[in-house]
């Protein structure tokens, strides 16, 4: 739902707004992308207490209900008989709906992996629910490729209909899936920490989190990479297409990026549980993201009939963007909620990914303000029939600078402490010792005295 539209920027606008090409008065394709980072910022809040609050079974009902209504009411501004003047309207409010799912969502990994999973098996199962991001961004970027043809697209089109009546089969599913859910929680703790009743109000939590210097290092990592690497994408459509590329290219490289970075984080899950370097792994990952910009920020600037090799590149380069940055989103979360211990995983996450909406909401901005720019950096290119207006050269330049202060941060200011494994390495020892002295009889067995050991309803994954 968050892509869809950025991947068929020139059929999105003559179906929407009757117009032969986009121009800057009809950027519908841009801001059904913004509206997601809005909302996100907005009701950041609301998702993380309700998370928090109520649980996990409450919070995936809500955002399964929300998105399910959203696509419904896009599907609706997709319908030909709609007014055209109308239609821009009813896809926005869609949009608000749909997006307003996302507060909810984004938080419940890192819940679900602390109270589900034990110590040894959360970057991985944390990882294994974040991909369905990345995942669902390439199924939402890929299908309109193969539905959706730019030339014959006008305001009478069904193209639109056909790609939101599938597009909204997915929240279906999961709508139906969210209420055979039982609980939230197992029965018996997984953990230490996730038996941990100690936790901070949420008003207190986010308190401490103001006062954690460690995460706001943190914040500027996460959020750098996430914006990165989904606002290149949102601007690769228009900036392909004016190289001379196929109008599905956009789509093919978003796939790619995907794809590669899932695999990746997969990889670096399971090294991340048995070593638990987190700080090493996005050090490496936002150097890797850095450097690979700089290279797509070189190849961009030809066209690609000047060599026949500028294609392959380009797909290498997306495979390389999407290794370096989508396994920093779960591991980032992990990390950030390692260093904010004993706050709660959806008040800390959930923050972490306000601010990744918002530094994602603000480099687009800026990108698309540059594009507007003729006298720095810009490049006329010769191409017949094509309007060369827009100054994508210089707005990848400003990519590259957000990168490289972004990878600047994570080298030599990323040093957080791992407060929850403390925790329950301390647990553990104390456990150990207390049985040890019933044992010898030094001490009598008290109900205080337990120690948490996985129950048969904890999930594990097999490496």
């Amino acid at each position: 739902m968050w892509m869809t539209y950025t991947s068929s920027t020139e059929a999105t606008a003559r179906f929407y707004c009757n117009m032969t090409e986009e121009s800057p008065k009809c950027e519908i394709s841009l801001w059904t992308s913004q509206i997601f980072q809005l909302m996100g910022t907005i009701l950041g809040i609301m998702g993380m207490y309700v998370t928090d609050k109520y649980g996990i079974k409450v919070s995936t009902r809500a955002g399964c209900i929300l998105n399910l209504a959203g696509a419904l009411i896009r599907i609706i501004s997709s319908l030909p008989m709609v007014p055209l003047e109308s239609r821009a309207g009813v896809l926005h409010v869609g949009t608000v709906i749909v997006s307003s799912a996302q507060p909810f969502f984004l938080v419940l990994s890192p819940k679900v992996a602390e109270y589900w999973f034990p110590e040894d098996q959360r970057a991985l199962s944390n990882v294994l629910s974040f991909i369905a991001n990345p995942l669902g961004v390439a199924l939402g970027t890929i299908i309109p490729v193969f539905i959706m043809n730019k030339d014959t697209v006008t305001i009478d089109s069904y193209q639109f209909l056909i790609l939101n009546v599938i597009l909204t089969s997915v929240p279906l599913i999961a709508f139906i899936m969210s209420m055979i859910i039982k609980s939230g929680t197992p029965p018996t703790p997984c953990c230490a920490s996730s038996d941990n009743h100690n936790a901070p109000d949420f008003c207190k939590a986010l308190g401490m989190l103001i006062k954690n210097p460690h995460f706001y290092v943190i914040l500027i990592v996460f959020g750098g990479a996430f914006g990165q690497l989904w606002a290149v994408y949102t601007a690769s459509d228009s900036l392909l297409n004016q190289l001379g590329y196929s109008p599905s290219v956009t789509g093919y490289t978003v796939v790619v990026a995907c794809a590669f970075g899932v695999g990746l984080s997969l990889l670096f899950g399971m090294y991340v549980d048995k070593t638990k370097k987190f700080k090493e792994v996005i050090r490496v990952c936002m150097c890797g993201f850095f450097l690979t910009s700089v290279a797509f920020n070189v190849i961009t600037r030809y066209q690609p009939g000047d060599n026949w090799f500028f294609l392959p590149l380009i797909f290498i380069l997306n495979a390389l963007l999407g290794i370096c940055s989508i396994p920093v989103f779960p591991i980032g979360i992990e990390l950030g909620i390692e260093a904010t211990y004993p706050v709660q995983e959806a008040t800390s996450s959930g923050l972490l990914v306000i601010i990744g909406q918002l530094e994602l909401f603000l480099i687009i901005t800026v990108m698309n303000v540059a594009r507007t720019n003729q006298n720095i950096d810009f490049v006329n290119i010769d191409r017949p029939g094509y309007q060369n207006d827009k100054n994508y050269f210089l707005a990848n330049d400003i990519w590259c600078g957000i990168a490289l202060v972004s990878a600047l941060i994570a080298l030599f200011l990323l040093n957080p402490p791992y407060k929850r494994l403390a925790f329950e390495k301390e647990h553990k020892e104390k456990s150990m010792s207390d049985r040890s002295n019933i044992e010898k009889g030094s001490i009598s067995p008290s109900p205080s005295i337990k120690s948490i050991t996985p129950s048969k309803n904890c999930k594990f994954i097999e490496h």
